[in-house]
C-alpha cells in the first residue's frame, strides 16, 4: 500500500498541514486476553524523502527499528539523529516528530504495544523514556522474527499468544545485549 495524505493538526498551537508519503505493510495483532502486555499492530513502513510523523501522542508503547536510511526523532525538544542499525521506543503520552532523511530515507519495522508489564520488560533492556535508543546488530533475526509474527498473526486460534511469545524472544535478546547498560548516545541533530 502506498498512502499519501495532507493532514492538518488544529488540536495543536501550531497547525500545519505536514506532507506524509510512505509504503507500509502493517498487520494488526488479534486480542489477547493477557493484561500485562498484548500487542496491538506491527509492521513495516518505507518513507519517501521528508515524510513527517507527527507531532503526535501515542497511547501505547512502540519500538522501532531501522533497517536502512536515516531520518530525525524529536521529543522533549530535543532532536536526535538516526540511523541503520539503532532503534528506538516511543513511550505513551509523549509527544514526538519523526522525519525520514530528503536524501536517504529510513525504512523501518515497528511493533506497538502495551500492557502493565511494558515498562518492566523496556527498563530490563536499558530502555528508558530517559533513555529511549539503542542499537542492534542482527537485522536478518529481526527480519525473520517478523516473518514470524506475520505467521503467527494469520492464526487466530492462539489468541495472539504466538506473537507475544516471538516478541518475549525478540526482547530476550534485547536483554541479552543491553540489560541496564546504553548501547549508544545520539548526536544532536
Amino acid at each position: 500500500c502506498i498512502y499519501v495524505a495532507f493532514c492538518v493538526k488544529p488540536w495543536y498551537d501550531f497547525p500545519e498541514v505536514i506532507f506524509m508519503s510512505y509504503e507500509t505493510e502493517r498487520y494488526d495483532a488479534p486480542l489477547c486476553p493477557n493484561r500485562g502486555l498484548r500487542l496491538i499492530q506491527y509492521g513495516w513502513q518505507t518513507c519517501h524523502p521528508g515524510h513527517v510523523q507527527g507531532p503526535v501522542v501515542y497511547r501505547h508503547y512502540s519500538l522501532t527499528f531501522i533497517l536502512s536510511g536515516k531520518g530525525t526523532y524529536t521529543a522533549d525538544g530535543k532532536t536526535h539523529r538516526l540511523s541503520a542499525g539503532q532503534a528506538f521506543s516511543i513511550f505513551p503520552d509523549t509527544s514526538f516528530l519523526c522525519r525520514a532523511d530528503e536524501h536517504d530515507p529510513w525504512r523501518y519495522v515497528f511493533i506497538v504495544f502495551h500492557g502493565s508489564d511494558a515498562p518492566a520488560l523496556l527498563e530490563s533492556a536499558g530502555i528508558t523514556r530517559k533513555s529511549p535508543f539503542f542499537s542492534f546488530s542482527d537485522s536478518n533475526t529481526l527480519m525473520h522474527d517478523f516473518d514470524a509474527m506475520r505467521e503467527a498473526g494469520k492464526d487466530r486460534s492462539t489468541m495472539g499468544y504466538g506473537l507475544l511469545g516471538i516478541f518475549y524472544c525478540m526482547m530476550g535478546r534485547l536483554i541479552r545485549a543491553h540489560g541496564h547498560e546504553r548501547a549508544f548516545v545520539t548526536s544532536p541533530a
